[in-house]
């Protein structure tokens, strides 16, 4: 496994995982009839109190690239089920603002989103009603796609291509 040099996080409006008013506000966006989910989310907390993490305030479009490329290893994007979140205009731009990381750095991106519902994705087969996780790589400004995993959007299943 790689040895991971930095951590950082862009969020609209990030949430402290130390305070724990925060916490409990993600809590409760979990739906009431789902409490394995609880558990998840407990543990995945817990985990998350434990990275160093720098967390910043900031807009998908218009700072992932600023952190691209103030990145001092390698860049590895990764976002789950956000990109369905966007305008069709700002997924587009997002992709575009990743092109051109991949254009002047090499960059990993790997995303778990749903293809009908981010039909700008790069895979092979846009009907895809599951979530696909992908990993997209651009190495000396060459793209490549690699189709890892079909997965439900909570994590009850995976399956491995």
């Amino acid at each position: 496994m790689p040895t991971v040099a930095e951590r950082r996080g862009l969020d609209r409006c990030p949430v402290d995982v130390h305070d724990p008013a925060q916490s409990r506000w993600l809590e409760a966006c979990v739906w009431p009839d789902q409490t394995d989910r609880f558990a998840r989310l407990r543990a995945a907390l817990a985990v998350a109190r434990t990275v160093a993490l720098e967390l910043r305030t900031g807009d998908a479009v218009a700072d992932t690239g600023a952190l691209v490329r103030a990145a001092t290893a390698h860049p590895v994007v990764t976002n789950t089920w956000v990109l369905n979140y966007l305008s069709g205009p700002e997924r587009r731009a997002y992709l575009s603002v990743l092109e051109a990381c991949g254009r002047d750095r090499d960059l990993s991106w790997v995303f778990a989103e749903s293809p009908v519902l981010v039909p700008e994705l790069p895979v092979a087969d846009r009907r895809e009603t599951a979530s696909c996780l992908v990993l997209v790589r651009w190495r000396d400004g060459r793209r490549s796609v690699d189709h890892l995993a079909r997965c439900h959007p909570h994590g009850y299943w995976i399956q491995w291509t």
